[in-house]
């Protein structure tokens, strides 16, 4: 028997402003993550994007174009990281080092 039923997934994307573009879309069993993107609209709204390029997934799931979609489905399309993430931690240790010791320096000679 063939079921004719469709799937509901939901298409996500974050801009690097924290601008969000959402689009709910209703796919044949079967679907994969590429049609959920093609069928979101996204790829119109920034042509500069090619298909084949984006980092896709489900759920914090980085997955392949291929991957067969389930009822319920949140596509999730990443960007890509301006700054690795153990840089950052570094950055933030290193700054907050920083501070630390000119609260000392200051401390010290108040006294």
């Amino acid at each position: 028997m063939v079921n004719n039923a469709l799937i509901n997934v939901s298409v996500v994307y974050v801009h690097t402003d924290g601008t969000w573009f959402t689009a709910d879309c209703a796919l044949p069993h079967g679907a994969t993550l590429a049609d959920a993107v093609c069928a979101s609209g996204i790829l119109s709204a920034c042509p500069d994007w090619q298909l084949e390029q984006l980092n896709v997934g489900i759920y914090g799931h980085r997955q392949p174009l291929e991957a067969i979609l389930h009822e319920n489905d949140r596509v999730e399309i990443y960007r890509p990281l301006k700054i690795d993430p153990k840089d950052r931690r570094r950055v933030k240790v290193n700054s907050t080092r920083d501070a630390r010791k000119w609260r000392q320096l200051n401390q010290n000679k108040s006294k």
